[in-house]
């Protein structure tokens, strides 16, 4: 809340209003204001962490990416620390794909 927020709180509108009517109002002004920055601070909490969350996932996909290249060369063949499988031929056995 700006000082000019304050000022128009503060002075009477019409001859009725008395001083502890604008007081009145500018605490009511002043409670609406801080429920408003406490709810765009919560707002903006979730984006944040919904943006970490997506950056997160995206990382771990592109780690499952490089795990998947580092697995295979693209050539039909997958190495293991134990074996190696050599793709021979098309891969399909009854129009089904097989390892």
């Amino acid at each position: 809340m700006t000082p000019a927020d304050v000022a128009e709180n503060l002075m009477p509108k019409s001859f009725e209003e008395n001083a502890e009517s604008c007081l009145n109002k500018l605490i009511q002004s002043l409670e609406n204001a801080k429920e408003e920055a406490r709810l765009k601070a919560v707002e903006d909490a979730r984006i944040k962490a919904e943006e970490e969350a997506a950056k997160k996932i995206e990382e771990n996909g592109e780690k499952v990416q490089e795990t998947d290249a580092k697995l295979g060369d693209g050539e039909g063949k997958k190495s293991n620390q134990d074996t190696e499988i050599v793709q021979v031929g098309d891969g399909k056995e009854n129009g089904v794909l097989t390892a």
